[in-house]
């Protein structure tokens, strides 16, 4: 019997996710423009599919959900948990031309180190502490992993970086 694995089945639920929150969650299927009315908060999109065998976005659907949102009040959010940097320096945003309200990044931003970021529009991103009423969570919480990077810069600052023979001398213009 094959495994259900709930992420790519569209469903809203997973080990550990409380019920009322399942129950305040729409799901709809990808490249699908939902109407969203002023009760939608938020959608929540990876611009490109990668939970499903990576799948681009069909032309107009992320400008769409952005109209849509727009329209309504709602804020866009990109996961771009494995496109972001992928794709090119700026995401998927900047691939597809379309501006989040707030971005999610994870996995390629740490370099293989347990890291992850969110930004968006300042007004939103001013919402939080210590300027805002609304705390941060994980604080300080990177704080070993990003001193294991600033250690291995500084390895690296102090040694000669080489490569082999075959790819000649950078420095005679041959490498």
């Amino acid at each position: 019997m094959a495994e259900q694995r709930l992420g790519h089945v569209g469903l809203p639920a997973s080990a550990g996710v409380p019920s009322s929150a399942v129950a305040d969650t729409i799901v709809v299927p990808y490249n699908v423009v939902p109407e969203v009315g002023d009760d939608v908060a938020c959608v929540i999109v990876e611009p490109v599919a990668a939970n499903m065998g990576l799948v681009p976005p069909a032309p107009g659907f992320l400008e769409g959900l952005r109209a849509a949102c727009d329209a309504s009040g709602a804020l866009l959010i990109f996961d771009e948990v494995i496109t972001g940097f992928r794709l090119g320096p700026g995401g998927a945003q900047e691939r597809y031309g379309v501006t989040p309200d707030l971005s999610c990044f994870g996995k390629v931003i740490g370099g293989g180190l347990p890291l992850a970021a969110f930004g968006g529009r300042a007004d939103l991103m001013d919402l939080l502490a210590p300027e805002g009423g609304r705390q941060r969570s994980g604080r300080g919480r990177a704080v070993w992993s990003l001193r294991v990077v600033l250690l291995s810069l500084s390895a690296v600052g102090r040694q000669v970086v080489s490569c082999p023979p075959s790819c000649g001398d950078p420095r005679d213009g041959q490498g």
